[in-house]
């Protein structure tokens, strides 16, 4: 509140990369910036520097008058696989009133693998406020198995535990978890699809329960705690 507002420099944004995929060089795009007001550039760079970076940058500080352009490189290189963004910053200084010292540039992308790459979601469930005996059918909440890879993603165990994520665990094939039933849990699912499976929840004492499913795949791992 109270802040400028008018922002020092006129910067598309957002700016979309598209799709990038993981372990490549990387997507570029040139981004340009010109100058509402006569200011002078301090400095150009992301709010995180985690999948976006610059490069190519003029030598700084660069004085603008009203109307020149200051341009330079940003890369989208993705070390996870979803949809990302960031901000990139130009900093500045001006003598104008009501203006401000930095403007943003939106910078938005999409990263895939070549890879599978298990994600489930949501990765925790809970059961909170059942009544035993309220409903003798028990209770089911759903959740999601995605591939975000470009290759199949194979399920070679799922291991179910009632003491942690770590284990010990059942025996092998074992889909009942103390009052906890898994079901429609997939052994395969296409590049960038997804399954959806059930947990079955129906306890016959009172207390808290826990359950952790562990998936082991030929992508990656991920450990759920339902």
């Amino acid at each position: 509140m109270g802040s400028p507002v008018n922002p020092p420099l006129n910067c598309a944004s957002p700016v979309e990369f598209g799709n990038a995929t993981i372990g490549a060089v990387g997507v570029n795009k040139t981004l340009s910036c010109t100058a509402n007001i006569a200011v002078t550039v301090t400095g150009i760079g992301p709010r995180m520097a985690q999948y976006f970076s610059v490069s190519d940058l003029p030598a700084l500080p660069l004085a603008l008058t009203a109307g020149q352009t200051v341009s330079f490189k940003t890369t989208f290189k993705p070390t996870s696989p979803g949809p990302l963004s960031d901000d990139i910053y130009v900093n500045t200084t001006n003598s104008v009133a009501n203006y401000a010292d930095n403007t943003p540039i939106a910078v938005r992308g999409v990263a895939t693998s070549l890879a599978p790459v298990l994600f489930i979601s949501p990765n925790t469930v809970s059961f909170a406020g059942i009544i035993v005996g309220e409903n003798p059918a028990g209770y089911d909440r759903a959740f999601i198995i995605q591939n975000q890879g470009s290759t199949e993603l194979v399920i070679t165990e799922i291991n179910l535990s009632t003491i942690s994520e770590a284990g010990p665990f059942l025996p092998a094939g074992t889909t009942i978890a103390g009052p906890f039933t898994f079901t429609g849990l997939p052994t395969t699912v296409p590049a960038g699809s997804s399954v959806t499976a059930n947990i079955h929840f129906n306890p016959t004492t009172e207390g808290n329960f826990g359950a952790y499913v562990q998936f082991k795949t030929n992508g990656i791992s991920s450990i759920g705690k339902y």
